[in-house]
């Protein structure tokens, strides 16, 4: 006898086909039968799903919840949305691998962690071992960072590597692949992944496409500068041979509103080409990601610990000032709502937009921003309203996206996560 059985539904298997009506049937955790109404006669426990769709669980293929499957490993998150595969390690930051001196320049320089300088592993193969003695409730895969592993190779100075380098990165890149990684993700929108040049990712990709896995670009642009931005993932595909996903496909900011169909066409052309290319998306016109991330590029240069010195010294100070006064800095700003913080003291910013929390506070918008992350030790994250439904709806229906949710586990004070945490793969149903 199974042990439960769901009759009355209509299967939607994830093929594309129609959906037809069956019946399911579950010996422990596993399906062991699917057959025509009526075929199955009995289990211990019969569930009347009529006029439900039933579905295999969802694949979410990037997503930040590194540190959730080992702290709240029931996922509460993904569970209720449906999702049962989930990817993490993404945007070029993982937990490996990272050794004891380096963890505290890393993890300060990746928010999206926290700030808690113990975490983190040396090998990959440490952590996997650790995510499976929690025993989260969902199937949980992993990229290796390639910020991790170029910050292990060279800190976060602001430079091309050296060939001595590379090879350090290809032998290190390759060591966490056979260790286990799902594949290698790129942030080249963050430190220290805004210095790799073309040619490295190339030489990375390379090492990727030996080992039959994927990689994942969070892209150097995803404004003015998307279309070079996608050019250049699709030439590392294309000069390595390694497949390729771009990561939350978007255009961000007004300017670049009604470029989809132009990064959709590069994306399809490439394709056409023979590159093995897709890419993921979430159903909404605001993403997230931590604060810091919208200072200039020299402010970030060295990581969190440098950024923090620039902060405290006035004349730099001085020169982040005149560059936020700014139109485009300042229509940032008046968009992007606080979403977390660590400190009781400014709960009290949850839910304002960043540029009305600087006037009620009373203060000028560069020195609000500088005491915040000052304050907060860089653990400060942000949603932003940045995106067309228009363009958000172009990249949802096309063949070759699929739906990931870039969430972040957040829960408790100081945590108002971003909706796609619970509500991507409903939004779009």
């Amino acid at each position: 006898m199974y042990d439960l059985l769901l009759r009355g539904g209509t299967i939607l298997d994830g093929t594309g086909q129609p959906g037809s009506r069956a019946e399911v049937a579950l010996a422990g955790d596993k399906i062991a039968a699917v057959a025509a109404p009526g075929v199955i006669a009995e289990a211990a426990r019969v569930l009347d799903v009529t006029g439900l769709y039933v579905a295999p669980g969802f694949i979410d293929v990037h997503a930040h919840h590194d540190v959730a499957v080992l702290e709240t490993p029931q996922m509460d998150a993904p569970l209720r949305q449906g999702v049962t595969l989930q990817v993490n390690g993404q945007c070029g930051q993982s937990l490996f691998p990272l050794r004891v001196e380096q963890r505290e320049a890393v993890m300060k320089a990746l928010p999206v962690f926290g700030t808690d300088s113990r975490r983190g592993w040396e090998h990959i193969e440490t952590y996997l071992q650790e995510v499976r003695e929690a025993q989260p409730a969902i199937n949980v895969a992993s990229f290796v960072g390639h910020g991790t592993l170029r910050a292990a190779v060279s800190g976060f100075e602001p430079r091309a590597l050296t060939e001595e380098e590379l090879r350090r990165l290809e032998e290190a890149t390759a060591e966490a692949l056979q260790g286990g990684a799902a594949g290698i993700s790129c942030g080249l929108m963050y430190p220290p992944g805004t210095w790799a040049t073309t040619e490295e990712l190339i030489r990375i990709g390379r090492q990727v496409a030996k080992a039959g896995r994927l990689m994942a670009f969070h892209i150097r642009g995803e404004d003015e500068r998307l279309e070079g931005a996608i050019a250049e993932a699709l030439e590392v595909g294309e000069k390595s041979g390694v497949r390729v996903e771009i990561s939350h496909l978007k255009a961000s900011g007004q300017a670049s509103w009604g470029k989809m169909p132009r990064a959709l066409e590069l994306i399809e052309r490439a394709a056409e080409r023979g590159v093995q290319v897709g890419f993921d998306c979430y159903p909404y016109t605001a993403g997230s990601t931590y604060l810091s991330a919208y200072l200039p590029e020299w402010m970030q240069e060295g990581g969190w610990i440098a950024t923090e010195e620039r902060l405290r010294d006035a004349e730099t100070r001085q020169r982040l000032r005149e560059e936020l006064a700014t139109v485009k800095s300042g229509v940032h700003y008046r968009r992007m709502r606080i979403s977390a913080v660590a400190t009781p003291e400014n709960q009290k910013l949850l839910g304002k937009y960043v540029a009305e929390a600087a006037a009620e506070a009373g203060a000028d918008l560069t020195d609000f921003l500088a005491e915040l992350l000052l304050t907060e030790n860089n653990a400060v994250m942000i949603i932003h309203f940045s995106m067309c439904e228009e363009d958000m709806e172009l990249a949802l229906a096309h063949p070759l996206g699929v739906i990931g949710t870039d969430s972040l586990a957040a829960s408790g004070p100081g945590q108002t996560p971003h909706p796609r945490c619970y509500g991507s793969f409903p939004r779009v149903l």
